[in-house]
């Protein structure tokens, strides 16, 4: 994303370092968001093994979706640690689409071991969340390489109600972790590889701001709107992290507007 650089390099250097963005928007185009999409998914086909981190959340359901419209060629990754309601969904997604996914069972050990190897000594970080997906990108890493493609955006998730929250959106850094961990991983996110992607996102709710972000992102996905189901991560010891760097980027309405020409 030549548009939007962050800084997660320089954090495996200095693990105090505060999370960071710089913007490099020169203008946009009159694109739509669906034809954007499909611009995205032509470029994938011109890359080599793809890969996608399919949790069964709304996202990677969108994405998923987007890919397999426009015949894009993938192996859905779904990973397996007590997270049974999206992993169903995934699963049942797959067998819809036709789909044949990577089926990733994930160990406890394995959790606690791979938290404090990328979460606490590689990256200092505070995204624990994140770590579902770090293994999906690790299993691509460990079997030659390749795309690996999720459903990161500039918005967010839950059901507040939008003009009631104290900032509009933010960026965080666990989502940017898998770019910088594996030398052979590349990352792609649709839905902010260009632009005018989020800039959509962001107009949608600007101009709804009596719903909420989850009811948003059904209407942009048309996809009926559910919860969020987190997995449960059961760690047997906290890990300290070595300090507290600031994890995310928050962003008010008149930034937005700004940034993004609203």
């Amino acid at each position: 994303m030549a548009w939007l650089e962050q800084n997660l390099k320089q954090r495996l250097t200095n693990p105090c370092l505060d999370f960071d963005v710089k913007f490099n928007i020169t203008g946009f185009s009159d694109i739509s968001f669906a034809d954007a999409l499909e611009q995205v998914c032509s470029e994938l086909k011109q890359m080599g093994d793809l890969y996608l981190g399919l949790s069964g959340g709304m996202d990677s359901e969108f994405i998923c979706r987007v890919l397999h419209k426009h015949g894009v060629k993938f192996e859905p990754i779904i990973t397996l640690y007590n997270n049974k309601e999206e992993s169903d969904f995934a699963v049942s997604l797959c067998e819809e689409l036709g789909i044949e996914p990577i089926v990733h069972q994930i160990s406890h050990k394995k959790i606690f071991e791979s938290h404090k190897k990328y979460l606490v000594d590689i990256l200092n970080g505070c995204g624990d969340y994140a770590i579902l997906a770090i293994l999906a990108a690790e299993y691509v890493s460990h079997n030659g390489g390749g795309t690996f493609i999720s459903g990161e955006h500039f918005i967010l998730d839950g059901e507040d109600i939008i003009k009631n929250m104290n900032y509009f959106t933010h960026l965080a850094e666990y989502d940017f972790y898998n770019y910088v961990l594996f030398e052979n991983v590349k990352c792609i996110d649709p839905l902010l590889h260009y632009p005018e992607i989020p800039r959509h996102m962001l107009k949608c709710g600007y101009e709804n701001q009596e719903y909420s972000w989850n009811q948003i992102r059904s209407e942009i996905y048309n996809i009926v709107p559910r919860e969020k189901a987190r997995a449960r991560l059961d760690y047997a010891v906290e890990t300290p992290r070595k300090c507290d760097p600031i994890g995310f980027i928050h962003f008010s309405q008149s930034q937005i507007k700004e940034l993004f020409q609203l």
